[in-house]
């Protein structure tokens, strides 16, 4: 657990305490229970320092923002990529008109993400907060955290009531999804203040299907019997067919246990807001069954039948 208190290069405050006083916004509190994420803090850099481009290119005056990125860039420098990410989600804040206070600081903690991707309707899905850093002290901002299972459509099906954040430290959540049609759902965390304004909102996908949790496990069994036989000795098209059979069956049936997802989904609450991004994502999912377990299934089966199912494809194959 590493400690940290207000870094002795910057400017003198009387309190370590993020508040809405410029001169507070570059002192840290608290202390570390787990890392930024690696894509978070890329994306908060990319973010940041477009931000001082287009403030340059436009002659507007960014004279609060500028020492947050630079700052930013000498904590990175330093190899300490948390106190770095805090410092980006301050300068991009404070950029587009937010003034930061401990909202920001339990947005730029709190990590939201499922206990899986797939599942069967009626199973409880339990969403869960996780923290990077913790504060010695309570919020003094009075917010709330909401949790919504979200229907293919976008629109609500469960809204627990809303749940009061007082400290940061790590929450769980039950959503149950018993008399549900399958299909493509999503859960959505807000961050909420006394006023009802969504400050930090993020969604990750979930699909509930009552048939593709057995797909995926005999997809597996076959993956199974193609490794025990031998297949991929036989040269390098059953080598490449067999490899892709057993991607997809791993990476499947890690999903009934894990919140596997694309590059946005994984971004932190707090990344995605400032960013902007919102459904469609424009990257790569991992998790599209339509896509990828047809493929999968047709190979396996051709392989164990003794064929060499890619020797008679051509053009762009998409694994």
């Amino acid at each position: 657990m590493r400690w940290f208190l207000a870094l002795l290069l910057l400017a003198p405050c009387a309190t370590a305490q993020l508040t809405a006083k410029p001169e507070t916004w570059t002192s840290l509190e608290g202390h570390y229970i787990a890392d930024a994420d690696h894509n978070d803090a890329l994306m908060m850099y990319l973010l940041s320092r477009g931000a001082v481009n287009q403030a340059r290119a436009a002659g507007k005056r960014f004279d609060a923002v500028l020492p947050l990125v630079e700052l930013a860039g000498n904590l990175l420098a330093a190899n300490n990529l948390n106190a770095a990410y805090r410092m980006w989600g301050r300068a991009l804040a404070v950029y587009k008109g937010r003034t930061p206070g401990d909202w920001l600081e339990a947005a730029s903690s709190l990590q939201f993400q499922l206990d899986r991707r797939i599942a069967q309707p009626g199973a409880v899905i339990h969403p869960r907060l996780s923290p990077t850093f913790v504060l010695d002290r309570p919020l003094r901002d009075a917010l709330s955290i909401r949790i919504t299972l979200l229907d293919p459509a976008g629109k609500p099906v469960y809204a627990p009531k809303l749940d009061k954040l007082d400290t940061l430290e790590a929450r769980e959540f039950s959503l149950p999804t018993a008399g549900l049609t399958p299909g493509d759902y999503a859960v959505q965390y807000e961050l909420i203040d006394n006023d009802s304004h969504v400050l930090v909102s993020a969604a990750r996908d979930l699909i509930l299907d009552p048939k593709l949790p057995d797909r995926i496990r005999s997809l597996r069994a076959q993956s199974e019997k193609l490794s025990l036989a031998g297949v991929a000795a036989k040269g390098p098209l059953h080598a490449l067919a067999v490899e892709t059979v057993e991607f997809v069956a791993a990476q499947y049936d890690a999903a009934l246990r894990a919140p596997l997802a694309g590059y946005v989904q994984n971004l932190s609450p707090l990344t995605a807001t400032l960013a902007g991004f919102s459904k469609p994502y424009y990257s790569t999912d991992s998790i599209v069954p339509a896509r990828d377990l047809p493929l999968a299934v047709e190979l396996a089966e051709g392989l164990l039948a003794g064929a060499s199912p890619l020797a008679a494809r051509k053009g762009d194959l998409r694994l």
